[in-house]
């Protein structure tokens, strides 16, 4: 099987592995103490997936309706600043895949001055 990361840990180490020092740690760092970076990994990690084995999967919908869009599957993607460091297509990229997969996304935040690669996907 291929090296492909299952979970967020395996993604944030290969990313150290990948990434140029300097950026790979102004993406895993926080600002000042990373009080608020510790407080969310802590949150976060109060979560977890209960596992449904032999159920009927043949009839899933992780579809959603907010704020009047009707999304495939209930994500959206924050503002994130700085995605050209990793990738040269950075924000777009980012907005292109959020479009395909229907995901709501935000680029206020972009380092493009016109959001103009943002889009809502169709309801």
């Amino acid at each position: 099987m291929d090296d492909c990361p299952l979970n967020l840990n395996e993604f944030q180490e290969r990313a150290a592995r990948i990434l140029p020092k300097m950026v790979y740690d102004y993406y895993a760092g926080g600002a000042e103490s990373e009080w608020t970076l510790r407080a969310n990994s802590s949150a976060f990690s109060g979560y977890q997936l209960l596992p449904r084995m032999l159920r009927d999967v043949s009839k899933t919908d992780t579809s959603c309706t907010l704020l009047g869009y009707r999304l495939r599957f209930p994500v959206l993607v924050a503002p994130m600043a700085m995605q050209c460091m990793a990738h040269p297509e950075g924000e777009i990229a980012t907005a292109h895949a959020a479009a395909a997969a229907a995901c709501l996304t935000d680029c206020c935040c972009s380092e493009y001055s016109q959001p103009s690669c943002c889009t809502v996907p169709p309801g």
